[in-house]
C-alpha cells in the first residue's frame, strides 16, 4: 500500500509541472494567450495558475514522500536530494514572484515552460539511479516475437478504430477504406518490425550489456516520436513558427519522453530486454504477468479504451483533429508497448531480407490502390478516413502533398500571427470623412454577433429548422441576406474585421487600434452610448472613452449567454429619455461556441425533437431563439423598433460533425465561412434605398451599412474592405472590386480565394501543407472537389497578391 502511495505521489508531482510548463507554453503564443488563457475559456486551466502558487508548496512534502526510498539508500540518492532541493527551492521561490496566471506570452513565459521540467526530469534521473543492475549477458533472438507483435500491433490498430465505427453507424465506403487502412497499417507495421530489427541488431553487436543499450536506443525512438506530435502536430495547430517557442515545444517533448522512459526501469519487464523495459511506463503491469491470455486480455482492453475515448472525445470538440492525432499517436504507442510485453509463441526467425521485402510490398500496394487525400474528393477511402484518425494520419504522411511553390507557404506563413515583438504602426483607415454635426436622424443600434452560429440553423436559411420561429419572423419582416460570409474563420481577427470594415493585417493586435477602428470613429463622430459586451478582443480595439455602463460585467467571458444580455439591454431601455443620444449595442453570446456546449456535458438543455441537427447546438439556438423575440416584442413595447437598427449575425460557423471535422479552429471549411446576416432598419431608410438580399455579402459590409443608413457615402480604402449593403433608390448596385475574394483563418497560415459569386471556394491550408476546392451550391458544407494543377496555380496566385496587399495597404514588409 505504501508503494502505491508513493507511486500516486510521484505521478501528482510530475503533473503538476508538466501542467505548468503547458500553461506557460501556452501563455508563451500570443494566439493561444489572447483567445484561451486571457478570457480563461480553458475548463480547469484558468483556476490550475490561481491556485499554482499554494499547490506548488503542497508539492514539497509529496516530492519528499515519492523520493523517500531512493534518500534512504546509496544508489540514485545524489539525484532525489537535487530534486528535492529544487521543490524546496521552488516552494520559497514562487510565492514571491509574479503568480502564473499573470504570465503573458514573453520571453519569460518561455523560460518557465522549460525551468519547470528540471523537476520531472530529476526524478527520472532518481528513478534511472536507483533501478537494478543490467544483466550482463549475450541478448536473446527476439525477431520472431518481434514480428509478431509489429504485425498484431497494426492489426489491433486497424480493427479497433474499424469496430468502432461500424458500431456508430458509420458503414459508408466501410469495405474500401477498411482495405486501405489494412494496407496503411501493414507498412507501418512492417517499418516498425524493421526499426525493431535494427535496435537489436545494433545493441547485440557487441556480446554483452545488449540489454542497456537496446533501452537507451529504444529512448531515442521515444523521444523521436514525442518529439513529432509536439513539432509534427501540436506546434502546427497553434501556429507557431521556428524560434524560441519550438525550442520550448521540443524540450517539452523530450522530457515527457526522458520521464516515462526512465520510469519503466522501475517496472516489471523482463530484465534482459532494454526495448521492452524502455516501453513499460506505457503498459499496465497485468501485461508483464505469466502467459498469454491475461496479458492479451489486458493489451486489449487498454488499446480499445485509449483509442475509442479518443476518437468519441474528438467527435465532440477536436482543434483542427489535433485531439484525435493524439489520441492515433498514444493508441500506436500503447499497442506496440503492449504487444512486445505478450509472450509470442515460437517462430523461425524471419530474416531482414524477408521484412525488407515486407515492407516493400505493402508500400507498393499501397501507393498503387489508395489514393492521396483528396485527389478524389468524397471517395469510399476518404469518407472512411473520418472514422479512422490512426488511417488518415498515417495516410497523410505515406503521401505528403508536393508543392506547387516552394515559396507559397513560407509567404503565408511571414504574413501570419505577427508576433508582439513584430512591431507595426497603425494606418489611419477613413471609409468615410467624418465632419460637420451629427446626423439628424440617429436610431439606436444593436448588433447581436451569435459566436458560431451556422447559417443552416435558423429558419431564415434552412426550411427543415423548426425551433428559430422568432428569428423566421424577424427576417421576414426585415432583410435576410442569402449568401453572406465571414472574412476570417475564428472570432479573433473576425470581430476585429467587422469594427474597422474590412480585412486587418495577421497580428493580434496592432496597438493603438482606435485609427483603424472605422465603427469606433462613427460612434464616436455621432456621440452614441456604447453598452458594450466587453471581452478580451474588444477590450483590446475599442478604446473605453464614450462608453456607457458595459453589459455582463458580472459574468466571465465564457458565460456570456444570449439571454442573459438581452434581458440587461432591455431593463435598460426603460431609461432611455426621448431627445437623448442614441444607443449602441454590441454583444458576442457564447451559448453555442463548441467550447461551451463541451463544458456543459456536450448534451441537450431540453427535451425537444431536433432531428437530424446536432442536439445540443439546436437545443441552444431554441433558447436564444426565444429570447430573441422577446427582445424585440419589448422594443416593439416601448415604441423603439421603428426607430432601430437590429443585426442579428455571426462572426463564424461551426463544423458539427461534417467529415469528423469539430469547431472551427484554423480551418476553412464552408460550413464556418458561412454566416446569417439579417437586418431591421428604420422604414425611412427603406424607403429611400435598395437592397437586394441574393447579392454577395460579408460581414465586413456591416459597418459600411451603418455608415450609408446615418448619411455618409463610405469609399473603399481597398480590395478586402466591405460596401454598404442599400443604396439609393435610383443607383445601380455596387459591383464589388476583383474577380474574387480573400477569405482567412484567424489563427493559422490558411486562406480561402472565393469566385464566381460566392459559388466556389478555393482553400490554401499553409498548416497541413494541403490544397482544397468547394463548390457552394446553397447547402451549408457545399461539395468538396478535386485540385487540379490549373486550381492550384491560379488559387495560390490569387491568395497570394490579395495577401500582399493586406501588407502594402498596412504597409508590412512582406520579405524574409
Amino acid at each position: 500500500m505504501t508503494r502505491v502511495l508513493e507511486n500516486l505521489a510521484r505521478l501528482i508531482v510530475v503533473g503538476f509541472w508538466f501542467l505548468t510548463s503547458v500553461f506557460a507554453f501556452l501563455s508563451s503564443v500570443p494566439f493561444a494567450y489572447e483567445q484561451f488563457i486571457a478570457p480563461r475559456l480553458v475548463p480547469g486551466l484558468a483556476e490550475f495558475a490561481d491556485w499554482h502558487k499554494a499547490l506548488a508548496v503542497a508539492m514539497l512534502p509529496l516530492t519528499w514522500f515519492a523520493l523517500r526510498r531512493v534518500l534512504a539508500q546509496p544508489a540514485g540518492r545524489l539525484a532525489a536530494r537535487a530534486t528535492l532541493a529544487l521543490a524546496a527551492a521552488a516552494a520559497l521561490v514562487l510565492p514571491a514572484v509574479p503568480a502564473l496566471a499573470s504570465v503573458g506570452p514573453t520571453t519569460w513565459a518561455v523560460a518557465a515552460s522549460i525551468l519547470a521540467l528540471v523537476i520531472p526530469i530529476g526524478l527520472a534521473l532518481a528513478d534511472l539511479g536507483s533501478a537494478p543492475a543490467w544483466p550482463d549477458e549475450p541478448a536473446r533472438d527476439r525477431t520472431g516475437a518481434d514480428f509478431v507483435a509489429a504485425l498484431g500491433a497494426g492489426l489491433v490498430v486497424s480493427v479497433v478504430y474499424a469496430a468502432r465505427g461500424w458500431v456508430t453507424g458509420r458503414h459508408d465506403g466501410f469495405a474500401a477504406g477498411f482495405g486501405a487502412t489494412l494496407m496503411v497499417h501493414a507498412v507501418v507495421a512492417a517499418g516498425l518490425f524493421l526499426v525493431l530489427t535494427a535496435i537489436r541488431g545494433i545493441a547485440g553487436a557487441r556480446r554483452f550489456n545488449a540489454a542497456r543499450r537496446e533501452f537507451w536506443l529504444t529512448a531515442a525512438l521515444v523521444a523521436g516520436v514525442f518529439e513529432l506530435l509536439m513539432l509534427g502536430v501540436i506546434l502546427p495547430s497553434l501556429s507557431v513558427g521556428p524560434g524560441s517557442r519550438t525550442v520550448a515545444a521540443a524540450t517539452l517533448g523530450c522530457a515527457l519522453a526522458f520521464v516515462a522512459v526512465a520510469r519503466g526501469r522501475q517496472r516489471r519487464a523482463p530484465a534482459d530486454d532494454g526495448v521492452q523495459t524502455a516501453l513499460a511506463a506505457f503498459v499496465p503491469g497485468l501485461a508483464h504477468t505469466r502467459g498469454i491470455a491475461i496479458p492479451a486480455l489486458t493489451w486489449l482492453i487498454v488499446v480499445t479504451v485509449v483509442a475509442t475515448g479518443f476518437a468519441t472525445a474528438s467527435g465532440v470538440m477536436d482543434w483542427s483533429f489535433v485531439l484525435a492525432r493524439i489520441g492515433a499517436f498514444l493508441t500506436w504507442l500503447l499497442a506496440v508497448s503492449g504487444a512486445l510485453a505478450i509472450p509470442a509463441p515460437s517462430l523461425r526467425r524471419p530474416t531482414a531480407g524477408w521484412a525488407f521485402g515486407l515492407c516493400l510490398a505493402a508500400l507498393a500496394a499501397h501507393q498503387l490502390l489508395v489514393p492521396p487525400p483528396g485527389l478524389a474528393a468524397g471517395s469510399p477511402v476518404d469518407r472512411y478516413a473520418v472514422v479512422d484518425p490512426s488511417f488518415r494520419m498515417l495516410r497523410e504522411a505515406l503521401r505528403p502533398p508536393t508543392p506547387t511553390d516552394p515559396n507559397f507557404y513560407p509567404f503565408l506563413q511571414r504574413n501570419t500571427n505577427l508576433g508582439r515583438d513584430v512591431e507595426v504602426k497603425p494606418v489611419d483607415v477613413t471609409l468615410a470623412r467624418l465632419d460637420g454635426p451629427p446626423a439628424p436622424r440617429r436610431p439606436h443600434i444593436f448588433l447581436f454577433v451569435i459566436d458560431s452560429l451556422r447559417r443552416d440553423y435558423v429558419s431564415a436559411y434552412n426550411p427543415a429548422v423548426t425551433f428559430t420561429p422568432a428569428i423566421g419572423r424577424f427576417a421576414a419582416e426585415n432583410v435576410a441576406f442569402e449568401r453572406v460570409f465571414t472574412r476570417y474563420g475564428a472570432t479573433g481577427l473576425s470581430v476585429p474585421s467587422i469594427w474597422v470594415g474590412g480585412m486587418i493585417l495577421h497580428k493580434q493586435y496592432v496597438q493603438p487600434f482606435a485609427p483603424m477602428n472605422s465603427l469606433y470613429k462613427l460612434l464616436e463622430h455621432e456621440h452614441y452610448t456604447r453598452w458594450l459586451s466587453r471581452d478580451n478582443i474588444v477590450d483590446a480595439i475599442v478604446p473605453h472613452d464614450g462608453d456607457g455602463p458595459a453589459l455582463d460585467t458580472t459574468r466571465a467571458i465564457k458565460d456570456f449567454r444570449f439571454c442573459d444580455t438581452a434581458a440587461e439591454i432591455t431593463t435598460r431601455l426603460d431609461g432611455l429619455r426621448a431627445g437623448g443620444e442614441p444607443v449602441f449595442a454590441w454583444a458576442l453570446p457564447q451559448d453555442i461556441h463548441i467550447s461551451a456546449i463541451t463544458r456543459e456535458g456536450a448534451a441537450a438543455i431540453d427535451d425537444g425533437d431536433y432531428g437530424a441537427f446536432y442536439k445540443p447546438y439546436a437545443s441552444r439556438m431554441k433558447r436564444i431563439d426565444t429570447c430573441f423575440g422577446q427582445f424585440v416584442d419589448g422594443l416593439k413595447a416601448r415604441g423603439l423598433y421603428d426607430d432601430s437598427v437590429v443585426i442579428l449575425t455571426a462572426d463564424h460557423g461551426d463544423s458539427l460533425g461534417e467529415e469528423g471535422r469539430w469547431g472551427h479552429a484554423y480551418t476553412l471549411f464552408p460550413e464556418i465561412l458561412q454566416v446569417p446576416l439579417i437586418m431591421h432598419v428604420p422604414a425611412w431608410f427603406r424607403a429611400s434605398h435598395d437592397t437586394d438580399p441574393r447579392q454577395l455579402a460579408f460581414t465586413t459590409d456591416i459597418t459600411p451599412t451603418l455608415y450609408a443608413l446615418l448619411g455618409f457615402e463610405p469609399a473603399r480604402p481597398a480590395p478586402v474592405f466591405g460596401q454598404p449593403l442599400f443604396w439609393p433608390k435610383g443607383q445601380a448596385e455596387p459591383v464589388r472590386p476583383g474577380e474574387g475574394h480573400l477569405l482567412a483563418s484567424s489563427y493559422g497560415s490558411v486562406y480561402g480565394w472565393l469566385t464566381g459569386e460566392g459559388h466556389k471556394l478555393y482553400v490554401a491550408d499553409g498548416v497541413d501543407f494541403r490544397d482544397y476546392q468547394f463548390t457552394l451550391d446553397g447547402s451549408q458544407t457545399g461539395h468538396a472537389q478535386s485540385v487540379g494543377a490549373n486550381d492550384r496555380q491560379q488559387g495560390q496566385k490569387a491568395i497570394h497578391d490579395a495577401v500582399e496587399g493586406i501588407a502594402t495597404f498596412y504597409k508590412f514588409a512582406t520579405s524574409p
